[in-house]
């Protein structure tokens, strides 16, 4: 099915969206879903920078190349693609009109014109990447030495173009001078639990054996029982 990946695209709104969609047949972002106005303003503003520009997966390597191929920065020219790489519906007609024309001035001016479409192209192109290297040194993506700042300079004057600015940020990029920041994880702090000592049982003491108590009677009932029997003994002797 369909995707749509992008990330920090910016919105109407002055937010920026990210994310991974599917935009297939049946699916709210496709065509005739609930949200294919917002998918088709994402996708226009995705069309106005280079192919990657947008791209989460890898978007700082794809620009890099992306510039190569517009410098013609160490790309085998098998793999070049200069003359297809700038084309719009104006390119085409002129193309197709000077190649229909016969040799003359006419034939001169159309190539003249079909040259400068392309190298317009080309700049837009060039200016969209300047513009997209200067935001992700702004935004800590990319890191880059302190005297590179003089170069950011110059090209936001106007004193340097962009393909200046970017053939050096290109010889920069190759040499390592400037790379995609380095994140370093913290490592968790894993907490060892403390042992709980095991308590020493307590030994339960050995009762001492008493010795049994003779339990003597009741002095009372021997009064009147020693009473009854002087009567008894007064009375035998009478």
């Amino acid at each position: 099915m369909a995707r749509l990946s992008f990330q920090n695209v910016p919105t109407s709104t002055g937010g920026v969206v990210s994310g991974n969609i599917s935009i297939g047949a049946g699916s709210p972002f496709g065509k005739g879903g609930e949200f294919a106005g917002k998918v088709a303003e994402i996708k226009a503003e995705i069309a106005k920078k280079p192919k990657g520009y947008y791209d989460p997966q890898e978007s700082f390597s794809n620009q890099s190349y992306s510039i190569d191929e517009i410098l013609r920065l160490e790309i085998p020219i098998g793999q070049r693609n200069f003359e297809t790489q700038f084309e719009n519906q104006l390119t085409y007609s002129l193309n197709k009109a000077y190649g229909d024309a016969p040799s003359g001035r006419n034939k001169d001016r159309l190539k003249r014109e079909l040259d400068a479409e392309r190298q317009r192209l080309k700049d837009v192109q060039l200016n969209a990447h300047m513009d997209g290297v200067l935001a992700r040194l702004q935004n800590g993506e990319l890191v880059a030495p302190d005297y590179f700042q003089r170069d950011i300079i110059r090209a936001q004057s106007g004193i340097s173009s962009p393909t200046e600015f970017l053939t050096i940020y290109q010889i920069m990029v190759k040499n390592g001078t400037i790379h995609k920041s380095i994140i370093v994880e913290k490592p968790i702090p894993v907490e060892i639990p403390t042992p709980t000592p095991t308590p020493t049982p307590t030994p339960t003491p050995t009762p001492t054996p008493t010795a049994p108590t003779i339990s003597s009677l009741p002095i009372i009932p021997i009064i009147i029982i020693a009473v009854i029997v002087g009567i008894f003994l007064l009375r035998r002797r009478a």
